[in-house]
């Protein structure tokens, strides 16, 4: 049985809570439940505060067919200040590398003072905090860390001799599109003479694979050699080399159309719109809420639902996502100096995320615009299947563990079917221990750090992970990696199609303890290619990592690739202590498959070094490693493929020739789109919320304070 909740609704005692006599709020329907288990949202934006669903097997669900949205945005003029209304301010824009100025118009408004603003919105479209140098979703130029994040120290090829300052400091490093020492220069001469970047928000990859935000306590300007250095709280960890950063929280940042500026001392909104538009003609909406829904007890279903501006977060177990879609679900709070929204922790939670929870599921959603992780689930034994998600994270700071789009922790965890597409994080994809990672499909990932992998595997996570059946490409990141020194052992990875990226595959494992290996890796029946031309080998099974030799007891066999060698870029083979047999090294990949362009890699049935030349045993492999010294007999260690999932196959690559073709990614793809296609596919169809659609909007709900305490 349901109760129907529904935006023209009324929570009253002498509502019914049925299809034709509807209450408003979920809150209101929970405290009317007797013996139902399902509350069903009628079409409609529901704009409601946090809720707390504390009741065993309970079902939230949207009409089915129909537009339920969950709205974690209000209307600005429902925060304004009682009578403000928007003011033209005059000013002067500087450039981001301080050449030119261009006189122009901004408006600003009065806002609550109980009211707090740290992502807004024009006709549900995000407007960018103002920020330098200037970046944006639309042309992706938040992910273009060359020419739209300010420069430090690279490295001493590049930068010249060895790194000039220490942890805690940045001196900028001047490019064609961006030089702080100008732009500051020229606010101080055109628009503001005691301007300082003291008390900025800044956004700092000092850390290869991991970015800190920390605010700015001083500044100091070399007039004499026209440089500029800022000095902030040192970070967690700090490389020498290949240093970016971005700033915020300064009104003379705000240069650019669709950016705005809060300032939180005085209650002041500044925004510049898009076409220069008047705020008046546009509809702008502002950010109130991170959670829309509190999962706080076992076996709740929620499904069928959007959520804007929001999203939900759970502790329990069995919990299920179903076909639920999130639209900037969460944002970072820097304008008002947080990094999270509700609480002061250095590390960023503000998101979706099941914590502590067993044998949740989240299925067939879709997930796009974040800024911070996209998805945290915590627990073990949690599935995360068939979901889509694109352009995670345009900051990528104070992230747990390494800096990751998607994390699982726990064991046992299975990823299937998921697409994704345009993340900025060092690492797309950490799973968990002992995680079955399957027929997803990765691109375009890492933009805004060094280092990483879309599958990325830390040492601990390696035993008897299976990752098999993936597609990995066109990234300038490693396709797959086994991460550490050495430590890690018996991590499987087959089946797996990776190219165009820096690297396919890296693996490292089989360290020596008092000389018997701890166990190698098993790498089999891969098509790899196109990873040198990023400079890199495209299977990598490291002979040597930091001057000590590794994978003792590895076993490479029956792999497709054009290099396939125990060095990362050299053609260095792969160590005698190591199994590599039965693999095959094409010149050139897309003269021995069917068809890239289709995406069939099936082997041509006329290559005869490729048809039925895999070995489908592991008799030799186990033979050739039992006769060296190194040989470690706990049979826990050994290759284990067995006759399933993960067998061997005769064909060599991750294709059978005769057999069908598999696809990877989300099952929903049914006509076969890739990268922006599908992603224009995925969002005209799920993601159009607000459009096309008959949208009815929750009236006369009390707006309760959306300020920090």
């Amino acid at each position: 049985m349901s109760l129907y909740i529904s935006p023209n609704g009324s929570d009253d005692i002498n509502t019914l809570g049925t299809f034709e006599n509807p209450f408003q709020t979920i809150s209101y329907a929970l405290s009317r439940i007797s013996n139902e288990t399902k509350i069903t949202c009628l079409e409609g934006v529901y704009e409601m505060s946090n809720t707390e669903i504390n009741i065993d097997g309970l079902s939230i669900e949207g009409q089915a067919n129909k537009n339920v949205v969950f709205d974690g945005t209000r209307n600005i003029d429902e925060l304004k200040d009682t009578g403000a209304t928007w003011e033209t301010v005059n000013t002067t824009f500087v450039s981001n590398d301080g050449l030119s100025t261009t006189n122009g118009t901004i408006y600003r408004l009065k806002i609550q003072n109980n009211v707090d603003i740290w992502q807004l919105f024009q006709d549900r479209n995000e407007i960018i905090n103002a920020r330098y140098p200037s970046a944006q979703w639309s042309d992706e130029s938040v992910y273009d860390q060359s020419n739209n994040w300010g420069h430090g120290y690279y490295d001493s090829n590049t930068s010249g001799g060895s790194i000039p300052y220490s942890n805690g400091e940045m001196l900028d490093y001047p490019t064609t599109n961006t030089n702080l020492y100008q732009f500051v220069k020229k606010i101080q001469e055109s628009v503001n003479s005691s301007f300082d970047l003291s008390g900025s928000m800044a956004n700092l990859n000092v850390g290869s694979y991991k970015t800190f935000t920390r605010k700015i306590s001083a500044m100091t300007l070399d007039d004499i050699n026209n440089l500029i250095q800022f000095t902030y709280p040192s970070a967690d960890l700090w490389k020498e080399k290949h240093h970016y950063y971005y700033l915020e929280n300064k009104l003379e940042f705000l240069n650019s159309t669709n950016e705005w500026y809060f300032d939180k001392d005085n209650s002041y909104l500044y925004v510049r719109l898009n076409n220069d538009a008047h705020p008046n003609n546009t509809i702008i909406r502002s950010k109130v809420q991170t959670y829309a829904l509190n999962l706080t007890n076992h076996n709740i279903t929620v499904s069928n639902i959007s959520f804007f501006g929001n999203t939900f977060t759970g502790n329990k177990n069995n919990l299920n996502i179903n076909q639920c879609n999130f639209l900037y679900p969460n944002c970072y709070a820097r304008s008002i100096e947080k990094v999270n929204y509700d609480n002061t922790d250095d590390s960023y939670d503000s998101t979706t995320m099941i914590k502590s929870g067993t044998n949740c599921r989240i299925y067939q959603c879709v997930f796009k615009y974040t800024d911070g992780i996209a998805l945290e689930m915590w627990g073990g034994s949690n599935t995360l299947e068939d979901c889509y998600f694109s352009y995670i994270d345009k900051t990528v700071a104070n992230l747990s563990s390494v800096m990751t789009s998607v994390r699982l922790n726990g064991s046992n965890n299975i990823v299937k079917n998921n697409t994704f597409y345009k993340t900025g994080a060092s690492s797309t994809l950490n799973s968990g221990d002992e995680a079955i990672i399957e027929y997803n499909n990765l691109s375009n990932s890492g933009y805004l750090q060094s280092d990483g992998a879309m599958i990325h595997v830390m040492v601990n996570q390696q035993t008897n992970v299976k990752i098999r059946f993936n597609w990995c490409f066109d990234s300038i990141k490693y396709g797959i990696r086994f991460d550490g020194e050495g430590a890690g052992h018996t991590g499987y990875i087959h089946h797996n199609i990776v190219w165009n990226c820096e690297g396919a595959i890296m693996v490292k494992g089989g360290e020596l303890d008092n000389g018997v290996t701890v166990g190698g890796h098993f790498i089999y029946n891969n098509t790899v290619f196109d990873s040198y031309e990023q400079g890199k080998n495209d299977i990598i099974a490291l002979n040597e990592q930091s001057d000590n030799l590794i994978n003792y007891g590895t076993v490479v066999m029956n792999n497709l690739g054009e290099r396939i060698y125990g060095h990362r870029s050299n053609t260095t083979a792969i160590a005698n202590y190591m199994y590599d047999a039965n693999n095959y090294m094409p010149t050139q990949m897309e003269d021995v498959i069917q068809s890239f362009t289709d995406r069939d890699f099936r082997p041509l049935t006329t290559e005869n070094n490729i048809i039925n030349m895999g070995d489908t045993t592991t008799t030799a492999s186990e033979n050739y490693l039992s006769g060296l010294s190194t040989y470690n007999s706990d049979t826990s260690l050994h290759f284990n493929p067995g006759t399933g999932d993960d067998k061997l196959t005769s064909d060599i690559g991750a294709m059978n020739a005769t057999n069908s073709v598999w696809k990877a990614g989300i099952t929903w793809n049914t006509q076969n789109l890739y990268g922006s296609d599908l992603d224009t596919y995925i969002t005209n169809e799920k993601l159009n919320m607000f459009t096309n659609q008959k949208v009815i909007y929750m009236k006369d709900v009390q707006l309760e304070s959306c300020c920090i305490q």
